[in-house]
């Protein structure tokens, strides 16, 4: 546990606490738009996942040669979305929790007057 409160422990600005203030709002307005974006892309992740995991049996209800091909390829075109949505996935969440780690070791003192 001590190492958690190494990693969390709170650090000094050299401006003011108004200013500390409007940052971390907006930082959070913008790691809440990328919350929503993380989810909209794990369920377009999902359902590219189905698809290509079921393209073998759409594949075997069809006679076409052309309809066949054209599901094949689709299928390529979908392993490369499945990588590039994972790897956008991991990289936003990476940003994510670096936004939240500046929210955490940054906050903001009230002091009574």
């Amino acid at each position: 546990m001590s190492y958690f409160t190494k990693f969390l422990e709170p650090l000094q600005v050299s401006y003011s606490q108004e200013e500390l203030a409007n940052q971390i709002y907006g930082i959070s307005i913008l790691l809440f738009a990328l919350s929503i974006t993380i989810i909209v892309l794990i369920i377009f992740l999902l359902i590219n996942i189905i698809v290509f995991t079921y393209s073998d049996k759409l594949i075997n209800y069809f006679k076409n040669k052309y309809i066949k091909l054209y599901i094949s390829i689709n299928k390529k075109f979908i392993g490369i979305e499945i990588f590039l949505l994972g790897t956008s996935i991991l990289y936003f969440m990476y940003i994510l929790s670096y936004g939240i780690h500046f929210i955490a070791t940054h906050p903001i003192i009230i002091k009574p007057i």
